[in-house]
């Protein structure tokens, strides 16, 4: 989740996150071992885990933001190695996010499913709002 590691919701309520996501519902998702992440999975993860944008990554792998971008996104060859990348266990909103970018879903139809704003959704992606109604969508949707 990066430096702040309770996350809040639009109230703000202060709990941390897994207490208000609901444990039982987060345990539906998919194991982080059953994804069986991708190198530009798990590129696209230590970025958002660093908190760095693109042209920081592209700059620490010694290569152009668009070269970087394409190969996070899987339209570019995969020309560096991912070392030193071991991914923890995900926490549920992660594994939302590697859900919608694998079903080539835009963070905008997922809130117009949902009834809520893109924005949430993003909000709720990089850990800042309380995830549940995503981890809710994903587990009645994944698959």
């Amino acid at each position: 989740m990066g430096k702040n590691d309770k996350a809040r919701d639009e109230t703000d309520s202060g709990a941390p996150l897994l207490e208000r996501v609901g444990q039982d519902q987060a345990n539906r998702l998919p194991t982080t071992k059953s994804l069986k992440l991708t190198p530009r999975e798990i590129l696209f993860l230590q970025r958002r885990r660093l908190e760095y944008s693109q042209a920081e990554m592209a700059s620490v792998y010694k290569m152009s933001r668009w070269t970087y971008a394409m190969m996070e996104c899987g339209a570019h060859e995969f020309t560096i190695k991912v070392i030193n990348c071991k991914i923890s266990e995900l926490a549920a909103y992660e594994k939302c996010t590697i859900l919608r970018r694998r079903s080539n879903k835009h963070q905008k139809d997922i809130a117009k499913e949902i009834g809520l704003t893109r924005y949430s959704i993003n909000q709720m992606e990089i850990g800042v709002f309380n995830s549940r109604k995503l981890v809710e969508y994903w587990v009645n949707n994944a698959g």
